[in-house]
């Protein structure tokens, strides 16, 4: 049965509250002519979405790229414009969200990669609390309250996640998915069944996994609904039409895996799900942490299903919220047999089984728990204004905390290297310089994630940008074997820290297998290779030889091409731009260092002892070590020469077997325990 339509009477709303008692009409005083469960158009509302945008920009504007800028963005550059880095492996690997790429692409075609990414956010952000606010109407009907329930999201979303998914952040073809996911929850809520598949199908148009996942979650809500839900014969046109809006999202991933050997299949799926994603998709490499808070918050949500009515508008929420949590123990189960069956499993694992309660339960505790708040406050005053000054206070902290992080400037989340500056610095050098062709390659750092962002040059492969089609997943982790990999069966010396510690041949052998005639590495240790560009962190060099002209003489730290283009840069990263308390954390570790009393005299001041140690590392990891490990890979210090991974790795003290601790380190253990430091990561220089 729909429910009874709201009305207006002497400017008042009269909101229908469910009860399991008979249904009771309450007066809400309201500004405006009319309810807003009509979803009137008026200043007010206007105004009411601006403010959740607020809330929205304030935790999501982190500087551009964000994490998946480069990996969306990237490709939906190339899916509008070809030529753009034409024959680089990844942009060339099969693209699974068409749709966004083919929305969202266009914009390259006039707007720099930077300015593509912020009208992206500022549209996703725009739509998504244009639905939210929706959503919080369809269940709590009073002004501002769409504010205060969109904070709370947001809180409970960022700190209480499991499985690492988000909602508000940089562009990508989930934004948009969410965006239908809240309208079709709002759909829901309104006892709209059609409507919401239909919905639910257009989220499977952007992001096939949001969308499916959302359908499914519906249809438990609709079983739980009991008496309440309607035939299952009226709900075929909303079927119908949600099957065949998603198709276009459904059709390229199912193609993934069309005309592959199933045991090429077998190994894209381990690889997918166990060597690069198992930190969303199984349930043992989870955090215990994230583990432990998600279930505080799933528990909160039980207590607000025992406070709320399991009928009308809140019974339908706490259906679909539990269709969420549902479709996660079905993974907890997956995970847990995957021990016996890792391979058989994988081929479940790899479709996110946490997804949705990641996003479900943090929904369904921040709009029922005002809800209940809001009920408190008309039927017990005394009681129900503590519970919102507390709720408040909760928000507010949790944007308080990004509203402070804003001025200071912060490196880029997308950014996994070891130098911000000097990164920029050689990236910047590559795209102007003459000596570089647009068509290069190269070989870069595994980790790095913003190469072909910055530069507009291929690159053979990184960790971050694992292709969707199993073919190219296959190959796509034999070309990190290939370059990265040490060959050791110690999982902590798996990869090489740098590719200076490949030998000169096996580098040259890299570059024409892959046809990559340029190489980024560390400027440390220097290569015996035609050295193009160097700073105090990277390297640029030419694995390929080539004729001596004018352009190809090495350039030194200062004075390359793109000197001019980074001076906003330097500025960034300058220190007397940069937060106060990180200025003060670096002069208090180097009081630690002098007068630290864990440390030994001799290992104070870098006596035998500490390189003893070291050497003693370096003889255990040679010995399993592949052959193709260059000696070059040592570094001078002081009178010794010990190798960069071993001098970072063996800090153990003689006879204990205890990691030693600086006074830097003990700094970096404080900074992580503090909240304010934990999302953001302080510009600094080496």
């Amino acid at each position: 049965m729909p429910e009874k339509p709201d009305c207006d009477y002497n400017r008042c709303c009269l909101v229908l509250i469910d009860l399991p008692a008979p249904d009771l009409f309450v007066k809400l005083p309201l500004s405006g002519k009319s309810s807003l469960a009509a979803h009137p158009w008026t200043g007010m509302a206007a105004v009411e979405i601006l403010l959740v945008f607020a809330v929205f920009f304030l935790q999501g504007a982190w500087p551009v790229p964000d994490v998946n800028e480069p990996y969306y963005l990237g490709k939906a550059i190339h899916f509008w414009h070809p030529e753009w880095i034409a024959d680089d492996f990844f942009l060339n690997s099969a693209d699974t969200h068409e749709v966004f790429y083919f929305t969202v692409g266009w914009l390259a075609l006039w707007l720099a990669p930077w300015l593509m990414a912020w009208v992206g956010r500022v549209l996703t952000w725009l739509l998504l609390a244009w639905a939210w606010w929706r959503l919080s109407w369809a269940v709590v009907a009073r002004r501002w309250v769409a504010v205060l329930t969109a904070a709370l999201f947001a809180c409970a979303l960022e700190r209480c996640h499991m499985a690492g998914e988000w909602v508000i952040g940089g562009v990508e073809a989930k934004g948009f998915a969410f965006v239908l996911l809240f309208l079709g929850v709002e759909a829901l809520v309104r006892n709209r069944w059609n409507r919401s598949v239909v919905l639910f199908g257009g989220a499977a148009l952007f992001h096939v996994l949001v969308g499916g996942w959302s359908l499914v979650a519906a249809a438990i809500a609709w079983l739980l609904a009991g008496s309440q839900r309607p035939a299952l014969v009226t709900l075929w046109p909303g079927l119908l039409f949600g099957a065949a809006l998603s198709l276009p999202g459904l059709i390229p991933s199912l193609s993934l895996t069309w005309g592959v050997a199933p045991e090429i299949v077998a190994r894209a799926n381990f690889v997918y799900v166990y060597e690069r994603l198992s930190h969303h998709l199984v349930l043992s490499a989870f955090p215990v942490f994230f583990v432990l808070r998600f279930g505080l918050l799933l528990c909160l949500w039980l207590v607000l299903c025992r406070r709320t009515p399991s009928t009308g508008a809140t019974g339908r929420l706490q259906g679909f919220v539990t269709g969420g949590v549902a479709i996660a123990l079905v993974g907890l189960l997956i995970s847990a047999l995957a021990a016996l069956a890792p391979v058989r499993a994988a081929g479940l694992l790899r479709f996110y089984w946490f997804r949705l309660s990641d996003v479900a339960v943090p929904l369904g505790v921040a709009l029922l728990g005002t809800w209940w708040i809001v009920e408190q406050l008309r039927l017990r005053p005394t009681f129900g204004k503590p519970l919102l000054a507390a709720a408040t206070l909760i928000a507010g902290l949790h944007l308080g905390e990004f509203a402070l992080l804003r001025p200071f400037p912060t490196i880029p989340r997308a950014v996994r290297v070891a130098n911000y500056g000097g990164w920029r610095e050689v990236c910047t050098w590559i795209a102007a310089s003459p000596d570089v062709p647009p068509d290069a390659r190269f070989l870069t750092p595994k980790l790095n994630q913003t190469f072909k962002w910055y530069t507009g040059r291929s690159e053979v492969a990184n960790f971050k940008d694992i292709p969707q089609d199993a073919q190219s997943i296959v190959e796509w982790w034999d070309r990190l074997l290939d370059l990265h990999a040490t060959g050791h069966k110690d999982p902590q010396y798996r990869w090489h820290d740098s590719l200076t510690e490949l030998s000169l041949d096996r580098l040259r052998h890299l570059g024409e297998k892959y046809g990559a005639a340029y190489l980024v590495t560390e400027s440390e240790p220097p290569l015996m290779l035609e050295q193009m560009y160097r700073n105090r962190t990277y390297a640029v060099y030419r694995l390929t030889p080539a004729a001596a002209t004018p352009g190809n003489r090495s350039q030194g730290e200062k004075g390359g091409p793109g000197d001019a283009a980074l001076l906003p840069v330097r500025r960034l990263i300058d220190p007397s731009v940069r937060n106060q308390r990180i200025r003060f954390v670096t002069r208090l570790s180097s009081s630690f260092d002098r007068f630290a009393p864990w440390q030994s005299p001799t290992n104070r001041k870098g006596g035998s002892s500490s390189v003893c140690c070291q050497t003693s590392s370096r003889a255990a990891r040679s010995s399993g070590r592949s052959s193709q490990v260059s000696l070059s890979t040592t570094k001078t210090r002081g009178s010794s020469s010990i190798p960069r991974k071993a001098a970072r790795r063996a800090k153990v003290s003689q006879g204990q077997g205890r990691q030693q601790v600086t006074g830097k380190s003990a700094c970096k253990m404080w900074r992580s325990s503090m909240p304010i430091f934990q999302n953001h990561r302080p510009l600094t220089t080496r």
